[in-house]
């Protein structure tokens, strides 16, 4: 009896332990999935929920079972909490390829802006340093980056400034005399020159600046036009001497066309002695001497006779075709 009786409450505790271990598993199940919080992790992306009890994104990345490379970005930051129905975001990290001073190397970020990846490799710009693409491109996988190296080099040197001469006829000075009226002086100015270099080679130089030092002070001289020439005997006394460029023409229909009436523009008869001329280089009226052609007054005017130009007029038209074209001396009377 008593061995019945030890058998019956053997098999009864047994039974009474298994249901405890089961109340108790079941109870620690719905008190795990009472207290996990539920959190979004969004991995380059890609959305997915995790149950956890940890307090950190750390510990919540631990049990979603993502690793995490050193250079992966993780909002918010790691050590910091995440609460019920918080986000972590990830964003994993990849290779760029970053060119400066000589060497290429390769770097793994995550960061958003060219800008974040030089700093977070270490790589420090000067004010003047170029980087290709822009510091603010958005990176992406296998980016090829180039840092330039800018310099700017400065150098000064002073130059002289040429002094403005100003000349004027003198009808009261020999042809061929000039005479300093008011004396001038040559300036002074101080130029700086911006030499730049790009990692090490010389691609621009310019002048950056430029500051007066002295001021050129202008000078003024007098030119004498006058004098006397013998031609024939004669002494011819004038005021002023030109070269020019001398053409012939008849009064007939042969040059003149539709014009040849035998008058010249002033009302003078055409023939020789009367010439051509631009008004605003020898006035009308004007008394001349020309070499090869002899005593003229200025009196007509033509459409082609424009500048330092002049028409002489011949009483045959074979006489102006075979003059043709010349440069001539003028001699302006007095």
């Amino acid at each position: 009896i008593q061995e019945v009786y030890r058998r019956w409450r053997h098999r009864r505790g047994a039974k009474l332990l298994t249901v405890g271990l089961v109340v108790v598993l079941v109870a620690a199940a719905c008190g795990y999935t009472w207290a996990a919080k539920q959190v979004n992790v969004v991995v380059d992306g890609e959305a997915q929920q995790c149950f956890s009890l940890r307090l950190t994104v750390a510990g919540v990345l631990a049990d979603a079972g993502i690793e995490l490379h050193p250079r992966d970005l993780v909002t918010p930051a790691l050590e910091e909490r995440i609460g019920e129905g918080g986000t972590i975001e990830v964003r994993r990290a990849f290779p760029v390829l970053i060119s400066a001073d000589g060497q290429v190397v390769e770097t793994m970020t995550a960061q958003p802006t060219l800008a974040d990846v030089l700093l977070e490799a270490g790589v420090s710009l000067g004010p003047d340093d170029r980087v290709e693409p822009t510091l603010d491109t958005a990176p992406t996988s296998d980016l090829a980056v180039r840092v330039v190296r800018v310099a700017r080099e400065y150098h000064t040197k002073q130059w002289r400034i040429p002094k403005p001469v100003h000349r004027r006829e003198d009808h009261q000075l020999e042809l061929g005399i000039s005479r300093v009226v008011t004396k001038g002086r040559d300036g002074v100015e101080e130029v700086t020159f911006c030499t730049v270099f790009e990692d090490g080679v010389e691609v621009e130089r310019s002048i950056s600046d430029r500051q007066v030092l002295e001021e050129p002070v202008a000078e003024t001289v007098a030119v004498g036009t006058a004098g006397s020439i013998a031609r024939g005997g004669e002494t011819i006394r004038f005021r002023k001497a030109m070269q020019m460029t001398a053409t012939a023409y008849y009064w007939g229909p042969e040059c003149t066309g539709q014009y040849a009436d035998g008058f010249t523009y002033v009302g003078l008869p055409a023939k020789k002695g009367v010439v051509a001329v631009d008004p605003r280089v020898i006035p009308l009226w004007t008394r001349l001497y020309i070499e090869g052609y002899g005593h003229a007054v200025a009196g007509d005017i033509g459409s082609a006779i424009k500048g330092n130009k002049i028409d002489l007029c011949y009483d045959t038209y074979e006489e102006a075709l075979n003059y043709g074209r010349q440069r001539v001396k003028v001699y302006i009377l007095w």
